[in-house]
């Protein structure tokens, strides 16, 4: 029998508590996830009997894998060199062609001509831009806002984490890897009012738009002010 891969996780969201109870067994250590705006009640940072490390306790620590998911900092690189096998993150977008912030919006302002998705990938010093190892489409339909997009996502994230990544870790580990689609946008919050702008102005479809900014508390002046437009 296969030893088993001890696992570092850096999650946040009811996402982070659903990976927990799915890899339970393996993991040794999870590492805090600080965040200032929460739409979450459920987030695995918040439970009391959870092992937390720090980052500098990681070199004197034997483990085999890191695992981020929906950890919102760059990891340094003398931290992932402390892996024996290395950190793999899940990312909400298909083979990784959306980076960094506001990636549902994105999805749906850019579907069907880019795919919406997930997608698990080696992590390195650049933003999103680790080899893949395994990417999901998920369809958005004409009535989906970017908050029912994350959760379907996240619902097939679920299902592929139990039923693939789970039952055969070692054999996951070893797929082949592929490179991110075309030339990913790392999309800053700031850059949002300009590109709904010159969206306007070349497509003028508002209602896609609105669409795309609906997400729990988020964007309500700016949807207000499109709604009046």
């Amino acid at each position: 029998t296969k030893k088993k891969i001890s696992i570092i996780f850096l999650g946040s969201r009811p996402i982070s508590l659903k990976f927990y109870s799915l890899f339970k067994s393996q993991i040794i250590g999870v590492i805090k996830t600080k965040e200032n705006q929460k739409w979450w009640k459920k987030d695995i940072n918040n439970k009391k009997k959870i092992k937390f490390l720090k980052f500098n306790q990681l070199k004197n620590l034997e483990y085999d894998l890191g695992i981020s998911l929906n950890y919102n900092k760059k990891i340094d690189e003398k931290i992932l060199s402390t892996a024996k096998i290395g950190f793999l993150n899940i990312h909400y977008s298909y083979k990784n062609y959306y980076r960094g912030r506001n990636i549902m919006f994105l999805s749906i302002i850019n579907y069907p001509k880019q795919m919406a998705g997930f997608t698990v990938h080696w992590i390195n010093q650049k933003f999103d831009m680790g080899k893949i190892l395994f990417s999901k489409k998920v369809i958005i339909n004409k009535n989906d806002t970017s908050e029912k997009l994350y959760f379907k996502i996240e619902n097939k994230l679920y299902f592929f984490l139990k039923n693939t990544m789970r039952k055969n870790l070692n054999k996951f580990l070893n797929l082949k890897t592929k490179n991110p689609i075309g030339k990913p946008i790392y999309f800053k919050k700031k850059q949002l009012n300009e590109y709904i702008n010159n969206y306007l102005k070349k497509n003028g479809d508002k209602k896609k738009l609105i669409r795309a900014l609906i997400f729990k508390n988020y964007n309500k002046k700016l949807i207000s002010k499109l709604k009046r437009i």
